[in-house]
């Protein structure tokens, strides 16, 4: 130890040697910046890919089990269709988990065929329960997983039209329709995700309920206003209005405070009203003032005409954004301003155009009228209401794009075979909410649906979904990296319980839809990583370029410290030394950089933006925010590699300096 600071006193830089100092800074500086970068570039792709894993599972979840062709072939799945007492059908798997396993009755149903597998039977003969002892082991594994959650799903197929009918003052047509086929996914209202998957009822949203008319069908167009007072005040109790505007920019006579002088622009006579036009603000020679009922017109500060309030009609040039004080049945209590001057009063709801409101999702308690959208229980997950016989939905929110909204109704349309044709049946739905289907693949054409609509549909048209097999169970788990063993485990209790034919466990890595998805993320992992390294032993190369210009310009040093007993190895762990010190500093600078960096990663992307004129991050395949965190994995990377490389920049001058010639250098 004695030795390396007796050696580091003689070869710190001197003011002579100021080239060497500078290409030190220099290089110390290089790689801060690398380091920071590669940091940076890593977490945010870590990040990202994190992200896109979470969407890619948070519907579909990362296990997932699946009857095999075994499982249909079975005694088990087969003899409902022969069981009076399962009238005759087949069952899903949430229906098997509440029936006997052996349905059948000798004495009342038909023969079993002879060519039908036998029964798969326990220990006492009796029929096994292949869904019952599925659940069960699932059950003993949230012992080990605490997060472990499940559900049973089922899926089918429909042509889906979609009525958008709109008022005539909005800016699409008054009636168009969106058409397309669709899969439809029941509700899992045991979904973790859930909450992350649903978008918010918008203004526009609550406008259309309260405004127009939702569709029963296309049929009888049957509007809720006049059927379901119920379901009115539903809405209203779970709106919070906070801002409006009134239509047609008519503005009542009683907003305007007695006695208050307004500026008008002009006034408009007809033989039966007169229309005055106030100025939103300025001044002019023309005013009017209301005291009680009447509204006085004045000119230059003289009273020219007064009007009963009932032959006047008072409008604005431009909308005037109103308070909403209160609620109190379909009556709402604003408060605003016109020529700095406050204006207050009640107006009808549908006289109203909503600006800002939002809805109640969340209940304590089950409402008794459940509002037109989808909403939660506390503690007893989501709910999709069916009002006036139509299914409420929730369709992706890519959607919203073609104008759709909640409350707009339509119908699925699928064929049904009877023993001389096939024909076509509808059952209605109604737009409940959006959700958000992240990168899954089909995700603009999955509806979710409340599993008896489901059923209706599977009961007369069976479609089958090449993506997702129509039943099954989704498994979530927390974290995601637990799939494999999740997995691995449910398979060990099947085969123990000898039913593992039956059924196919799948993680989201399997899943056909993901596998190519996640194959480019390792390749992409895999590419970044190795040129992260290249990019780094290019940095450090800086290293050897600064230590063998110090070791020339310590030459006369090094000689002085050999001649008075240093050996070659305290030479060579001197300059391996300086190079790992001058690596290990540099890589804290960039990590603390890095860090700093990710915390205000979203103001950078802002003013990228700005710069571009567009957005840098495309939200679609970004998010709406970068990852701002620090990936472990990547630290890890840099705490691993740096060193190495480090050390390895500094073989190559600590091996120059190490056999260095002492005298010849003393002579010359």
């Amino acid at each position: 130890m004695y030795e390396l600071f007796t050696a580091l006193k003689y070869l710190i830089p001197k003011k002579r040697a100021i080239s060497t100092s500078v290409i030190s800074l220099v290089a110390f500086i290089v790689i801060s910046l690398v380091v920071w970068l590669v940091l940076i570039f890593l977490s945010v792709t870590a990040g990202l890919e994190q992200n896109w894993l979470r969407k890619l599972t948070s519907l579909n979840a990362p296990v997932r089990i699946t009857p095999t062709d075994e499982y249909y072939k079975s005694y088990y799945y087969l003899i409902d269709n022969l069981s009076s007492e399962s009238f005759y059908e087949t069952k899903t798997i949430g229906e098997k988990k509440s029936s006997t396993a052996n349905p059948y009755s000798s004495e009342s149903d038909i023969e079993i065929p002879h060519y039908w597998n036998e029964p798969d039977v326990d220990s006492n003969g009796n029929v096994k329960d292949l869904v019952k002892m599925t659940y069960e082991g699932l059950d003993r594994l949230k012992s080990e997983f605490p997060k472990l959650k499940y559900q049973d799903y089922e899926s089918s197929g429909a042509f889906m039209r979609l009525s958008l009918n709109r008022s005539p003052e909005s800016s699409m047509p008054q009636t168009s329709f969106i058409s397309q086929m669709t899969y439809i996914l029941s509700l899992a209202e045991n979904n973790p995700n859930i909450s992350d998957l649903l978008v918010e009822p918008t203004t526009e949203d609550i406008e259309n309920i309260l405004t127009k008319n939702i569709e029963a069908s296309l049929k009888d167009r049957v509007s809720f206003f006049q059927t379901n007072r119920a379901f009115n005040q539903s809405v209203l109790e779970n709106i919070k209005i906070k801002k409006v505007q009134l239509k047609d920019y008519v503005l009542p006579y009683d907003f305007l405070t007695e006695s208050t002088l307004f500026y008008v622009e002009k006034l408009s006579d007809n033989k039966n009203f007169r229309q005055i036009l106030l100025k939103n603000n300025g001044q002019s020679n023309a005013q009017i003032f209301r005291l009680k009922n009447k509204i006085h017109y004045l000119v230059d500060g003289k009273l020219e005409k007064t009007f009963d309030f009932q032959s006047v009609i008072l409008y604005t040039k431009k909308p005037i954004l109103f308070d909403v004080e209160s609620t109190e049945d379909k009556t709402l209590f604003l408060k605003g301003q016109i020529q700095n001057n406050p204006i207050y009063g009640k107006a009808p709801l549908l006289q109203c155009k909503l600006i800002d409101a939002k809805a109640k999702t969340t209940f304590d308690l089950e409402p008794k009228t459940p509002p037109p959208w989808i909403y939660s229980v506390k503690g007893k997950g989501y709910n999709l209401p069916m009002l006036n016989n139509s299914y409420g939905v929730l369709l992706p929110k890519s959607f919203k794009k073609n104008h759709a909204l909640i409350g707009d109704g339509g119908y699925f349309g699928y064929s049904s075979a009877s023993s001389t044709s096939s024909k076509e049946m509808r059952t209605p739905f109604y737009v409940a909410g959006f959700y958000d289907p992240g990168v899954f693949p089909l995700g603009s054409r999955f509806l979710i649906a409340p599993v008896e609509l489901i059923r209706i549909i599977n009961s007369s048209s069976f479609v089958s979904t090449s993506e997702i097999s129509n039943n099954g169970l989704f498994i979530w788990s927390t974290p995601l990296k637990d799939a494999g063993k999740i997995k691995e485990a449910i398979e060990s209790d099947l085969a123990d319980k000898k039913i593992d034919k039956y059924w196919k466990i799948e993680t989201y890595e399997d899943f056909d839809f993901s596998k190519d998805l996640l194959q480019q993320f390792q390749s992409d992992k895999l590419l970044f990583s190795l040129v992260a390294v290249i990019i780094l032993m290019v940095a450090f190369s800086n290293i050897i370029s600064m230590l063998i210009l110090l070791v020339n310009d310590k030459k006369k040093e090094i000689a002085i410290l050999m001649s008075i007993g240093a050996t070659k190895k305290s030479i060579a762990l001197i300059f391996g030394a300086c190079g790992f010190i001058t690596g290990f500093l540099s890589s804290a600078i960039g990590t603390v950089l890095a860090i700093v960096t990710l915390k205000h990663i979203d103001s950078i992307a802002a003013i990228l933006s700005k710069i571009q004129g567009h957005d840098a991050f495309n939200a679609a395949f970004f998010g709406s925010s970068l990852p701002n965190s620090l990936s472990s994995d990547a630290l890890l990377f840099i705490l691993i590699v740096t060193p190495i490389i480090s050390l390895l920049a500094g073989i190559i001058p600590a091996f120059k300096a190490a056999n260095l010639n002492p005298s010849r250098i003393l002579r010359s």
